[in-house]
C-alpha cells in the first residue's frame, strides 16, 4: 500500500513513499531536521551568553554600570620612585616627596584642572586638612601648566600645600590610570593605602584615614 506523506522540498509538498521503504520516513526526517535546528539555536544562545558574561566587569558591584567601574593599577606602585621624583612648587622650587616628609603621615592627592571629580573633592580635602592637623595633605597637579594649576587651586579654595608633576613622572611611578588618585604614606615614607577615583564625600576621606591609622585621635570623624 502507498500513502501520501508531507515532505518539505517537493513542488506540491507531498510525495509517494512506501511504508516499507528503507531509511527514515519523511516524517522522521523532518523530526531530525527540527532537532538539528534546535541544537544549533541552543549552541548559539550558549555562545552569546558566554561572550556577554566575559565582557562584564567582574570587579564591579552587582547593578553597577561597567562604564563607572574604577580601573585597576597595572602594577605595584614604585614607592621609591615616587619619593624621589622631582616636583615643582608654585614658586618654581624643585622638591621631592621624600623632602616633604615632616614627621606626619602624608595624604597625597593627584589632580588636574580638567578633572571634575578632582575639583569636587578638593574642598573636602581642605576641610580634612583643618580637622586632621596630624596628617599632612599634599596635592600633586598632573601635567597642567603653572597658570592653569594655580587658577584651579584658587577656585577650589585649597590652602594645603600642592606641587606640580609637569612631566607626569610622579604619576608614572604611582602607576596612575585615572584621577583623582589618592595615596596615604606613613611618616617615614611607606605606602599605607591608595584609592583611584573620587571619595563619596568628606566623611569617606575621614574613614580612609581612620581605617589606616592616620585619623583623628581627639574625637569622631567629620560628617558628610
Amino acid at each position: 500500500m502507498r500513502v501520501r506523506r508531507p515532505f518539505a522540498g517537493t513542488v506540491d509538498g507531498v510525495m509517494d513513499v512506501p511504508d516499507d521503504a528503507p531509511g527514515p520516513t519523511p516524517r522522521r526526517r523532518l523530526a531530525l531536521v527540527a532537532s538539528g535546528i534546535a541544537v544549533v539555536v541552543l549552541l548559539a544562545l550558549l555562545v552569546a551568553t558566554f561572550v556577554v558574561d566575559k565582557g562584564k566587569d567582574e570587579t564591579a558591584p552587582e547593578g553597577a554600570s561597567t562604564a563607572e567601574a574604577v580601573p585597576e593599577r597595572p602594577g605595584k606602585p614604585d614607592v621609591e620612585g615616587m619619593l624621589d621624583t622631582r616636583l615643582l612648587t608654585p614658586e618654581g622650587r624643585s622638591v621631592t616627596l621624600r623632602e616633604e616628609l615632616d614627621g606626619r603621615p602624608v595624604l597625597v592627592n593627584q589632580w588636574s584642572k580638567t578633572c571634575a571629580p578632582c575639583v569636587e573633592e578638593m574642598p573636602w580635602l581642605e576641610q580634612i586638612s583643618k580637622t586632621n592637623p596630624q596628617v599632612k595633605i599634599l596635592g600633586v597637579n598632573n601635567l597642567d601648566g603653572l597658570g592653569d594649576a594655580t587658577t584651579r587651586a584658587e577656585q577650589t579654595g585649597i590652602t594645603y600645600e600642592w606641587v606640580r608633576d609637569p612631566a607626569g613622572d610622579f604619576a608614572h611611578a604611582a602607576r596612575t590610570v585615572g584621577l583623582p588618585d589618592t595615596m596615604l604614606f606613613s611618616a617615614d615614607g611607606k605606602l599605607l593605602a591608595s584609592k583611584i577615583g573620587k571619595f563619596e564625600n568628606r566623611a569617606a576621606i575621614q574613614r580612609f584615614l581612620d581605617s589606616n591609622g592616620a585619623g583623628r585621635s581627639d574625637g569622631p570623624g567629620v560628617g558628610s
